[in-house]
């Protein structure tokens, strides 16, 4: 009997299938997975982190060492988040990381007010946003 004749059969396909699922469910419930989950997910926001860090020192903190009232307009605001999801995305890929997927690309853009805020010492984001974060 070769392998060609055990995947030819029902039964024991059915079997190996079986056998490959039950393993399959066993680590995805895991301990183990959920920490590597968990520590992409960390790593993701350590990268986004970076990234805000990134465009406030080669970007923001230019224009607004540049004014004499130190604010940034609706276009430069957009232009250095655009810089930031950029850096963090670029640091990420770096590290094996995509960003986007871990913290949910939609969420890319609450995630970077979450952490201007906490940069600048701002009060707690609304609970109606902060709810929006996974």
């Amino acid at each position: 009997m070769n392998i060609l004749d055990i995947l030819g059969n029902e039964t024991a396909l059915s079997v190996i299938l079986s056998i490959a699922g039950a393993l399959w469910t066993v680590i995805k419930a895991s301990t183990w997975y959920t920490n590597l989950k968990d520590q992409k997910y960390s790593k993701a926001v350590e990268c986004l982190e970076g990234g805000v860090q990134v465009a406030y020192q080669t970007y923001v903190q230019a224009i607004k060492d540049a004014k004499g009232d130190g604010k940034l307009t609706v276009e430069e605001v957009a232009l250095a988040r655009k810089k930031a999801t950029e850096a963090a995305m670029a640091f990420g890929a770096s590290r094996g990381i995509d960003v986007a997927a871990q913290l949910g690309e939609a969420y890319i853009g609450i995630w970077i007010e979450k952490l201007i805020a906490k940069l600048k010492g701002a009060p707690k984001m609304p609970d109606s946003v902060a709810g929006l974060l996974p």
